[in-house]
């Protein structure tokens, strides 16, 4: 089972899930961020009528 790999008791292993997930995480939170402020920036432009 393809599973069982990720849940593997080597911590090397464990280690380098972390860090890909942690990896993952400040990206889509990175993505976001920007998204928030692309989107606010333009409520603001078609709010203010420019």
């Amino acid at each position: 089972m393809v599973f069982s790999q990720y849940m593997a008791d080597d911590p090397r292993d464990q280690k380098e899930m972390r860090s890909s997930v942690l990896h993952f995480m400040t990206f889509t939170g990175g993505f976001l961020i920007i998204l928030t402020v692309a989107l606010s920036l333009f409520s603001y432009t078609s709010a203010s009528g420019v």
